[in-house]
């Protein structure tokens, strides 16, 4: 089954780079000295574990520029440019760069200008030059080979693998080590999506991005902490994070039921609103079973019951602090339980898929939960307008859908404070006032629990989502329920 809590979405939640200028065709340098090799030690700079060293390889010829008059010379500067390999555009960073022949005769260490151009300071002869660029954090970007001729006038263009990519080590707040961490990056951009990835060792990498704003989020267990980060082209290194992670503890237990196989779903909420979260029990040995929260940050706590068993449980809830474990729920007796059957204008079956809110969290593919918490229902059925109620009196509950088309829309805000994490945490809220508009028509508008309903003839060509000063972020499409995470422009 599938649990959703209108409170998070995805799993169910890039300074601007500088532009590159290309300056006119390099002139001609004047003679220098006997060559010589200049060698220079770089300084020392951390190496990023998640970038491998390329392989050399085959570059376009190097090209330097023809005296102004005379025979064509043997040894020449050479002038050439660094671009980015997967665009073309000339890479605008300064960095370190190491140019040497091929028997090792001259050796120059150099720097590259902010518009990708470089220029030795002392000659080379013709034959083969061996170039290395260094990345800011001391990894080579790019080990290439040409042949050169002093005599050509053409300057050397050197491609550079260029990955945009963020790298960072993330410690507790007192730079304790944590365990493994699930990281992820949301952009904030309008369709900029996400990227995921987990700590190894405390640190993490996630790559192919694009430039921008984004908010980084990093989540253990049910306790989470997000930061907004800056992403220009290239390397990003954030260096170390010490977030407020790691500081709370395990929430755990068990539902006896001799005789019965216990169902359940356990909602967790912190005191004074904020955290919730809501995950299904698992099955252990006959008459058992059992429910972990992991990482539940610091704080007082409510944990609910949802028995779908169709059995009462006592207690029905409990107040605790993390760690709270080994808490034992045990089987009273059997309750009325919720159950919808929906037929369509001939009498059949119709495959339904029903939403409930259930004290206060919305769930998709109910169970047998108990009638008297079922604040809410929808049924949605293809080629059907959809049916809703409230606060059902009897069960099981039975209707006949009319012909039509009929969708559901759950919206909430997402920002800095609100987030889902892997455990099935989320923070609360929902967003109402948003507009949903096919071809054109306003058809519907969420309400104060986050529900837009559709129910028209038939299926429009178009649906959009409006709401003034906010933007679709993370659109997830269930079967004809579809979860909205919208955020400010």
């Amino acid at each position: 089954m599938l649990v959703l809590l209108v409170g998070g979405l995805l799993h169910l939640l890039r300074p601007s780079t500088r532009a590159g200028r290309v300056p006119s065709a390099p002139t001609s340098a004047p003679a220098a000295g006997p060559a010589r090799a200049l060698l220079r030690a770089p300084e020392p700079i951390p190496l990023e574990p998640a970038t491998p060293r390329p392989p050399a390889r085959e570059a376009e010829p190097v090209r330097t520029a023809r005296p102004a008059s005379g025979a064509p010379r043997t040894r020449a500067i050479v002038h050439g440019r660094l671009l980015i390999a997967s665009s073309g555009a000339p890479l605008d960073e300064v960095l370190r760069l190491r140019l040497r022949t091929g028997d090792v005769s001259v050796i120059e260490e150099l720097v590259s200008a902010p518009d990708g151009s470089f220029a030795s300071t002392v000659e080379f002869p013709r034959g083969l030059l061996l170039l290395k660029v260094f990345r800011p954090n001391g990894d080579v970007g790019a080990d290439v080979e040409g042949p050169f001729d002093p005599a050509a006038p053409e300057e050397w263009l050197v491609r550079v693998p260029w990955s945009t990519f963020v790298h960072g080590r993330v410690l507790g707040r007192e730079g304790q080590e944590l365990p493994r961490l699930d990281v992820a990056l949301f952009a904030q951009r309008a369709g900029g999506g996400s990227h995921q990835g987990r700590t190894r060792g405390g640190e993490f990498t996630l790559d192919r991005l694009e430039p921008g704003r984004y908010t980084l989020h990093l989540s253990l267990g049910l306790a989470a902490h997000a930061l907004a980060v800056d992403v220009r082209r290239g390397p990003n290194e954030l260096g170390e994070l010490r977030v407020p992670l790691g500081e709370g503890g395990e929430v755990s237990g068990r539902l006896l039921a001799p005789g019965h196989e216990p169902e359940a779903r356990m909602l967790l909420r912190a005191e004074g609103g904020g955290l919730v979260a809501l995950i299904e029990t698992t099955s252990g040995v006959e008459g058992e079973a059992s429910f972990l929260f992991e990482g539940v940050p610091p704080g007082r706590y409510r944990l609910e019951l949802l028995a779908e068993d169709g059995l009462r449980y006592e207690p029905g809830g409990l107040e605790l602090e993390p760690p709270a474990r080994e808490l034992e729920f045990r089987a009273k007796g059997a309750q009325p339980f919720f159950r919808l059957a929906a037929r369509d204008a001939d009498g059949q079956p119709l495959d339904v898929e029903i939403l409930v809110r259930v004290r206060g969290q919305w769930i998709v593919d109910t169970g047998s939960f108990a009638l008297a918490d079922v604040e809410r229902w929808i049924a949605l059925a293809p080629d059907h307008r959809p049916a809703c109620g409230e606060r059902p009196a009897a069960s099981p509950l039975e209707m006949t859908l009319e012909p039509g088309h009929g969708e559901a829309f759950l919206f909430q805000p997402l920002g800095f404070d609100l987030y889902w994490a892997n455990g099935g945490g989320v923070r609360d809220g929902v967003l109402a006032g948003v507009e949903v508009v096919a071809d054109g028509r306003t058809v519907a508008e969420s309400d104060a629990d986050g529900l837009a309903l559709v129910a028209m003839p038939a299926v429009p060509d178009l649906i959009e989502l409006q709401r003034p000063g906010w933007r679709v972020i993370e659109r997830i499409e269930l079967q004809r329920l579809t979860l909205v995470g919208m955020g400010p422009e």
